[in-house]
């Protein structure tokens, strides 16, 4: 309860200004009686282990082969009461459960990864969202060698996410792991590439191996104008920079094609895939690198996963 009552206060004096006046209204109340339920639910769940992960496809935009998957966590708890990850996982990170999350979802990532090899011959790489705690969590390194030693996972198939934002608030301290885990063979690739606004002199000096443009830009293909070449001003960049770049939320044919002239590396979204539980994966999987023509894949999803 002390903690809700200083966040209240903190979003009171937000709302007023910095004016010696604080309301603490009905709304505000059920805004931060939310947030409690959904933490009481997320302890319950770490307990349980009773999250699930999906996965969405990433193609080579040459090849149209998939060489790539990213990871998504869902709490079916949650999603039934309307609670998504983009609402959830800020909560985990204030209240302190987010390195207990992120675990579940390494070690269980990790697992299906070697299964995948196994059964469907999958041999690509996979992504994991990691908060940014984790790059000053200590034994966060020594944590995931554990894992991938566990379940023979090769260190070069397991590519590590962390938001533009996190990566412009780097620390030496967070450049020193970032680079500690690229040297021993761990990929690191940017997420929302474009609205953090990252400085050409910090890719240059402490380099990525990938950089995820924001879908708030993909969506600008559909307009006219300067829209555009900011567009192909990130592409260049993150080429200049010796990262892939990944165009996320592809929706359209238009957009697939678009980007792909751009020189993008790899694309991501529904009209390639929608996230796919673990057989969903398998079964596109197959039937994607099974087809030597490359049928459409949105007629392949509609298939796949029903």
């Amino acid at each position: 309860m002390a903690k809700r009552l200083e966040e209240a206060l903190s979003k009171a004096k937000q709302v007023t200004n910095g004016l010696p006046i604080s309301v603490f209204d009905d709304d505000l109340l059920s805004e931060l009686s939310r947030k409690t339920d959904i933490e009481n639910q997320l302890l319950s769940c770490i307990k349980d282990g009773a999250f699930e992960l999906n996965y969405m496809p990433l193609v080579n935009a040459r090849t149209s082969q998939i060489e790539s998957i990213e990871c998504l966590i869902r709490c079916p708890v949650l999603r039934d009461v309307g609670v998504g990850p983009d609402e959830f996982i800020p909560i985990a990170e204030q209240a302190n459960v987010i390195i207990e999350i992120d675990k579940w979802v390494l070690d269980n990532t990790l697992f299906e990864l070697a299964k995948m090899t196994k059964e469907c011959g999958y041999t690509g790489c996979v992504s994991i969202n990691v908060s940014a705690l984790e790059l000053y969590n200590d034994s966060f390194i020594e944590h995931l060698c554990s894992v991938c030693s566990s379940h023979s996972v090769e260190y070069y198939r397991v590519i590590l996410e962390i938001t533009e934002t996190s990566y412009v608030k780097s620390t030496q301290e967070t450049i020193t792991m970032i680079s500690s885990l690229r040297d021993l063979g761990f990929k690191i690739s940017v997420d929302d590439f474009g609205t953090g606004f990252t400085s050409i002199n910090q890719l240059l000096h402490y380099p990525v191996d990938e950089l995820k443009i924001d879908k708030t830009f993909v969506d600008l293909i559909l307009l006219q104008g300067d829209e555009k070449k900011m567009l192909k001003s990130i592409i260049a960049l993150g080429h200049s920079c010796g990262a892939k770049v990944v165009g996320e939320g592809v929706e359209t044919q238009l957009q697939n094609e678009y980007l792909n002239s751009l020189g993008c590396d790899y694309l991501q979204g529904y009209y390639i895939s929608k996230p796919l539980t673990y057989v969903g994966f398998c079964n596109f999987y197959n039937k994607l690198n099974s087809n030597s023509r490359h049928e459409n894949v949105t007629e392949l999803i509609t298939r796949s996963d029903n």
